[in-house]
Order: C-alpha cells, then sequence, then structure tokens
C-alpha cells in the first residue's frame, strides 16, 4: 500500500526516479522496486526516502501523509489516531515526530545566531 502512495506522491511533484535515486544515493533501479511495491525498505529507511522527496519538492511529505491518513490531515482526531495505532506505528510516528522536532530546533537555532549577528 505504502508503495502505491509512494509513487503517487512523485507523479504529483513530477520527481523522477532518476533525480531521487541521485538524491537519495540509491539506484534508479531501488527506487523502481519501492514504486511498484517489490522492494519494501524498513520504515525509517522509508522515511528517508519521503524526506528526500521533501527537499526535492516542499509539501510532498504533507500530501504523502494525507494519502496514507485517508483524509486531510487538519480534520483528523490526533488522540483517537494515536489509540488505535500498535506499537510499530507508533514507533514509526514517534521518530517522525523526533526528527521534525530536530529539524525545528535547528532552523530556530539558526534564526537566533542571525538575530545575534544584526544586533552586533
Amino acid at each position: 500500500m505504502l508503495h502505491k502512495y509512494f509513487k503517487q506522491t512523485m507523479d504529483h511533484f513530477g520527481i523522477k526516479g532518476s533525480e531521487l535515486a541521485e538524491a537519495f544515493g540509491c539506484s534508479r533501479n531501488h527506487i523502481s522496486e519501492i514504486r511498484m511495491g517489490k522492494c519494501n525498505p524498513p520504515i525509517s529507511r522509508f522515511w528517508e526516502l519521503i524526506e528526500t522527496m521533501e527537499r526535492l519538492a516542499p509539501g510532498a511529505r504533507k500530501y504523502f501523509a494525507t494519502l496514507l491518513a485517508g483524509c486531510d490531515l487538519q480534520s483528523v482526531d490526533l488522540e483517537a489516531l494515536v489509540q488505535n495505532m500498535d506499537s510499530n506505528q507508533l514507533s514509526a510516528m514517534l521518530f517522525a515526530i523526533a526528527e521534525a522536532m530536530k529539524d525545528n530546533r535547528e532552523k530556530t537555532g539558526i534564526v537566533e545566531s542571525e538575530r545575534a549577528l544584526i544586533a552586533s
């Protein structure tokens, strides 16, 4: 199922397999196998692919997540969603949250450093 959303996201944003393969550091054939569902990488590796797509086409991560959720994420009852997840799904979600928090912290740190330089 993930491969269908993966392919749909690539198609929606016009991301070519060769482009994603180069940015991710794998073969074009490997991307093709994932798109066709012949290869199912571990969830952490799959998430890295989604993050790579996000770098190539901002908005790709949210689009993929919306497809995965089956609805607009703005209308999701997060509490109910979490309560119905199994341990693997919770682990994947927590990993994604931790990565997002790390990215936000790094972005905030850069902004604060720039403000300090401007003030001096």
